[in-house]
């Protein structure tokens, strides 16, 4: 398949997709596919719409084969990530844990998939996503699974704070055991 296939529900039989665009749910529009049979992708770029409703999810109930040029985006509306309030909390928070694609069957090919995060703007532009100071955030193979994470990094002062204590508990330990040989 040359071209775009979007939607939500099931796509049964094996699909061999060349430079095609893969979208569950549809251009910034959440939903999950599942594609039922052994799929190809050579080149491919599969979309994720994310938002304040969830994001989208691409299961593969079958083998999964990846080649090279094939890329992965987590897609976010810029309209739905700010303001950040109580009522309307930061997707991309220290925590975020997205299970965002599954493999029943075998997987070949995960280390060529390049996976990343863009922003697009309400008149189309598009912009790629890098964590604040202080956050990471990563797409790994959990499994069958890909999955992306965002988690906070520790600041100098938390790690002097760990590192300082450590050295306490190791020098009061030190001073126990001369203090006991000495009363031996």
């Amino acid at each position: 398949i040359d071209g775009t296939l979007e939607g939500t529900g099931r796509v049964v039989g094996a699909l061999n997709l060349g430079s095609a665009t893969l979208r569950p749910g549809g251009a910034g529009e959440v939903g999950q596919l599942t594609l039922e049979g052994a799929v190809s992708l050579s080149g491919t770029v599969i979309e994720l719409a994310a938002g304040p409703d969830g994001t989208s999810r691409l299961n593969v109930q079958g083998s999964l084969a990846i080649g090279f040029g094939s890329q992965l985006f987590l897609v976010y509306q810029l309209q739905d990530l700010w303001p950040v309030t109580d009522t309307h909390p930061d997707p991309m928070a220290p925590g975020t844990h997205l299970d965002l694609l599954s493999v029943e069957g075998s997987l070949s090919g995960a280390h060529l998939l390049s996976a990343h995060v863009l922003y697009v703007d309400p008149q189309g532009g598009r912009y790629f996503w890098s964590p604040p100071t202080g956050q990471t955030a990563s797409f790994r193979w959990q499994g069958q699974h890909l999955v992306f994470d965002v988690t906070a990094v520790p600041e100098p002062g938390t790690w002097a704070l760990l590192l300082g204590g450590l050295a306490l508990l190791m020098g009061r330990s030190r001073w126990r055991d001369a203090r006991q040989a000495s009363a031996v």
